[in-house]
């Protein structure tokens, strides 16, 4: 009689337990956390959770939009889950600091990411020697916010709109510059219009989203795509203007920045977003658990209103949409720098 093979076996235990383990996973780890899920302490756990603080990892800067989302649900998480959620602040390598932590914490729902589109859909298309897996070593929780990224200038820059900029730009040829994280979505933007356009624009790398803006505000670099979350307060002091936004659509809350389709470069629709993840192994009882106080945080007015009035869209849905969410996003990437043949670093 042939034997039912080990390996099938694991996956369909941890199936039928309701466990969310990737297809990549080793037999053994699979076994490991399937004992465990089968024994009477695997499932207390799941059904008490958490009895303990929640630790939330943010892969950016303080003050930074991933920072400041992390921080108002971490607000509202005691009166939800009982227990407090600590963030921690790993910014640097592009993010991967912070996702290598999360991948190599236990499977618990004790230690959390709060990863954006460059952890999980840009990373594995734009750099080399990856220490981890997006769709291997992580589980989607919930999406928190998605919304549209802004082209800001110095405001003593002689440039009030894109073709003025553009203009600029050609006219003083490698002098103008934009700071970004390398190899992250405002390089994957401005690589775009460099391309189409023909500027020569130099970029001035940062190790974090967000540690741009002291030297945009200062006028030591020209340009820097961001949020207008973090925007707002500096173009309202008169520091920083407003180019263009990348969205499909105007922002309700800054109704005369036109489109980059409305500013003459149609076709640069880019959404940041923001979500929270777990590392694999996590019990599916455990991220239905996370899934439903994160949205139910999400919902509240204090969490909610920010986001909107920054320009963005609340998130929410079950696991399983962001999980298909982030497949269809690392697709639509991949094909944008395999097209515009940026290799890997």
């Amino acid at each position: 009689m042939n034997q039912f093979p080990r390996r099938e076996f694991l996956i369909a235990a941890a199936n039928a337990l309701g466990l969310t383990i990737p297809s990549s996973t080793s037999t053994l780890l699979r076994g490991f956390v399937v004992l465990v899920a089968l024994s009477p302490i695997g499932t207390a756990w799941a059904q008490s959770y958490p009895i303990k603080p929640v630790k939330l990892i943010v892969p950016n800067v303080s003050g930074s939009p991933t920072d400041l989302r992390s921080r108002q649900i971490a607000v509202k998480f005691p009166e939800v889950f009982g227990q407090p959620l600590l963030v921690e602040n790993r910014p640097g390598a592009n993010g991967f600091i912070a996702a290598q932590t999360v991948a190599r914490a236990a499977g618990d729902g004790y230690t959390l990411l709060n990863a954006t589109q460059n952890e999980m859909t840009l990373n594995p298309w734009l750099l080399r020697n990856l220490p981890y897996v997006p769709e291997a070593d992580f589980i989607p929780v919930v999406l928190i916010a998605r919304g549209p990224t802004i082209l800001a200038v110095n405001s003593q820059l002689p440039a009030q709109n894109l073709n003025e900029f553009l203009a600029l730009a050609r006219a003083r040829p490698g002098q103008l510059t934009y700071g970004c994280v390398p190899k992250a979505l405002g390089f994957l933007v401005m690589e775009q219009i460099k391309s189409r356009t023909g500027i020569d624009v130099v970029q001035v790398p940062y190790k974090a989203l967000g540690a741009e803006l002291p030297d945009l505000i200062s006028g030591r670099v020209s340009s820097a795509f961001s949020y207008w979350s973090v925007l707002m307060p500096y173009v309202k002091a008169g520091k920083l203007r407003l180019l263009a936004v990348t969205g499909a659509k105007r922002l309700a809350a800054v109704p005369d920045l036109p489109t980059f389709d409305e500013a003459g470069l149609p076709g640069l629709e880019a959404s940041a977003w923001q979500g929270i993840f777990a590392p694999i192994g996590t019990p599916k009882a455990v991220v239905e658990r996370l899934n439903a106080g994160i949205a139910a945080i999400l919902n509240a007015p204090e969490v909610r209103q920010p986001i909107l009035d920054g320009g963005g869209e609340v998130g929410g849905g079950s696991p399983e949409e962001f999980a298909a969410f982030t497949r269809a996003e690392r697709q639509r990437w991949g094909k944008v720098i395999q097209d515009a043949k940026i290799a890997p670093e």
